[in-house]
């Protein structure tokens, strides 16, 4: 899965063959994905346009197995998301604009999540059970924590890291630079 634009494209994982898109109606630009329960994806609109406006498209959307997408939280409150994971009944969300990070209950009940020192949150990716690691824009870097305890900086000098990915095999994190390529 890609999220780009308003749209999720949908690529074999073996091949590499696309296999669709999956139109989010209004969203502007959609970022951070997440896997959830039964075959469904999580998908942020950071609420900005192309030029980097706000739109106040600000949302979560759960993404269902036959390819339909619905709003889960929808609010400018939520300041700009761009990080996803869904972890047991709640969704949690890293905010790009306002940095915080939120959590979205199953019966749509806005939580508030532990703090960081620095904001502008990119992408999120679990690496172990209770184990979180952040991206951080104006951290240029990466925090490690769960969202019970808290998180602390574990590491620097990356410039505009984006989303990261975990290898498990390798158990290495794998933190891209969109400044570097």
């Amino acid at each position: 899965y890609v999220a780009d634009g308003a749209v999720v494209r949908v690529y074999d994982r073996k091949s590499g063959v696309r296999r669709g898109v999956i139109k989010v109606q209004g969203a502007s630009q959609l970022s951070g994905l997440g896997r959830g329960p039964s075959d469904s994806l999580y998908v942020a609109d950071t609420g900005y346009d192309e030029s980097g406006r706000s739109t106040g498209t600000d949302a979560v959307y759960r993404v269902n197995r036959a390819g339909r997408a619905s709003s889960i939280f929808r609010s400018p409150v939520l300041g700009h998301p761009s990080a996803v994971l869904h972890l047991g009944r709640t969704t949690w969300i890293g905010t790009l604009g306002s940095g915080k990070i939120y959590g979205v209950q199953s019966s749509g009940r806005l939580l508030s999540g532990p703090t960081l020192h620095d904001g502008s949150l990119v992408g999120a990716q679990v690496i172990g059970k209770d184990d979180i690691v952040l991206t951080s824009k104006a951290a240029q870097g990466v925090y490690r924590g769960s969202m019970r305890h808290g998180f602390a900086y574990l590491e620097g000098g990356i410039q505009m890291p984006g989303h990261p990915g975990w290898d498990a095999g390798r158990r290495r994190l794998l933190v891209p630079s969109q400044s570097e390529g």
